[in-house]
């Protein structure tokens, strides 16, 4: 079982990394495909002839200000020098229209480090290629953090179990974490916040992500399907600030290969949670069928599947408690020592078998019933009158002694006695089960001596 488990978690990681890294693949390549076609800026490039209506250059600033010029004209300035100041700037994307006259200028760029290379191109080409470079951060990030808060809702309203609830509660945290920082990563948090708070978000998010996998690693336990998902994206994390860093020390474009591993990383742990989740559920419902199996098992009889003693003693006590007039009937088989002596035990059983059935028959729409241990039955019954139960004793014989004559070619029979809630005036259901019991001994020994 424990080797199927395995199994089905190590395909589950292949077919969904499969799956994210086909279909990240297929983006990354329409968007280098859509990159190339348009032309990189760098500071002192010259402006290009063009037939552009709207010649455009797109800039993503991290973490830094940003200051244009064409020539010696400032024609965009933003937060430069905030750094040195004490405030914070954080990830945007910028779309700089240029003037009608900027053909044959020189651009220049100012910024802090930390902005990726700029393109030029029609604005539609840029918009379109931008909506396309974003479109993982913003699926990613959406789903993290709407999964994060319904997730978070749902382990803290409905939690599988106790133990389970605060590694749920910390797996929805990072989710809701990981979501705003990838899309404060990519420019997205300051089209909701403004600085300096889109860029305090931005470092908070990121600060907390590693002391919050911590904590979720402290209360996991060894081999946690979780724990495979958390070395997944850290894993996936180092590749992605490996290739940053590459771009940067070889001066090499690859923010769209690290963007792959960025966003696999975060959709697989999110991906683990989920498996996670289920594997707790399906724990939780077989657990609590044992619960309910092992609860069945105390309150029934195991030779006649009547319930027990135990189960009768619970109505009674429930009986105390209503309103309302009811009847108990105390049953006793006939000769059962001397069917056991004549024909063995197993025909004893297959009496007591009969007769819980034929109980089932007779009373089973109308009331309780239950075996007390031995040849003891009892039956509980709400408004029925005498002549009624009296009908109902004779058909329970009856059907009694056919089953006896087609067994072992003597009749079956059962001694019973009852009495009403009205007939005691204490009015509790041991007295009132008592004095039906009296009444069932006491018909018993009539018969015995040779009265029915």
């Amino acid at each position: 079982m424990l080797k199927q488990k395995s199994l089905y978690i190590i395909l589950f990681y292949i077919v969904s990394a499969i799956v994210i890294a086909v279909s990240i693949g297929a983006w990354a390549f329409v968007s280098v495909r859509r990159r190339a076609a348009l032309q990189p800026v760098h500071d002192g490039w010259v402006v290009t002839a063009n037939d552009f209506e709207f010649p455009t250059v797109m800039l993503r600033t991290g973490f830094s200000g940003t200051e244009i010029k064409l020539d010696d004209e400032v024609i965009y300035r933003s937060d430069l020098g905030r750094e040195e100041h004490g405030r914070l700037s954080g990830t945007r994307s910028l779309f700089l229209v240029l003037p009608d006259n900027s053909e044959g200028k020189t651009l220049h760029i100012v910024s802090s480090p930390g902005y990726d290379a700029p393109l030029f191109g029609e604005y539609a080409a840029l918009s379109q290629l931008y909506i396309l470079e974003v479109m993982p951060a913003v699926a990613a990030g959406s789903f993290l953090l709407l999964f994060g808060i319904v997730f978070l809702f749902l382990t803290t309203g409905f939690s599988v179990t106790g133990s389970d609830t605060a590694e749920h509660i910390f797996g929805a945290l990072i989710s809701i974490d990981l979501g705003i920082w990838l899309l404060c990563s990519y420019g997205l948090g300051s089209y909701f916040l403004r600085d300096p708070y889109s860029a305090a978000v931005e470092r908070v998010s990121l600060i907390l992500i590693f002391p919050l996998v911590l904590f979720l690693l402290y209360f996991l336990k060894d081999d946690h399907v979780l724990r495979k998902g958390i070395a997944f994206f850290v894993a996936c994390s180092i590749v992605y600030i490996g290739i940053l860093f590459a771009g940067v020390i070889l001066s090499l474009e690859i923010d769209r290969i690290a963007t792959i591993w960025q966003v696999l990383g975060c959709v697989m742990f999110v991906l683990a949670q989920i498996l996670n989740y289920y594997l707790n559920i399906s724990a939780s419902y077989i657990r609590q069928k044992e619960y309910e199996s092992l609860s069945e098992k105390a309150y029934v009889d195991a030779l006649t599947g009547l319930p027990n003693r135990k189960r009768a003693q619970d109505v009674f006590r429930g009986l105390n408690a209503a309103m309302g007039s009811y009847s108990i009937v105390s049953l006793d088989l006939d000769n059962l020592k001397q069917i056991n002596d004549r024909f063995g035990h197993h025909a004893g059983d297959e009496m007591l078998i009969q007769t819980a059935s034929i109980l089932n028959t007779c009373f089973g729409e109308k009331g309780f019933r239950a075996r007390m241990g031995g040849d003891e039955f009892v039956v509980v019954l709400k408004k029925v009158s005498k002549d009624a139960l009296d009908g109902m004793i004779m058909e329970t014989n009856r059907h009694l002694r056919r089953a006896g004559q087609q067994a072992h070619g003597i009749d079956y029979s059962i001694s019973a006695g009852y009495a009403y809630k009205e007939e005691c005036d204490s009015g509790t259901s041991e007295d009132v089960f008592k004095l039906a019991d009296e009444r069932m001994y006491r018909h018993k020994a009539m018969k015995k001596s040779g009265y029915n």
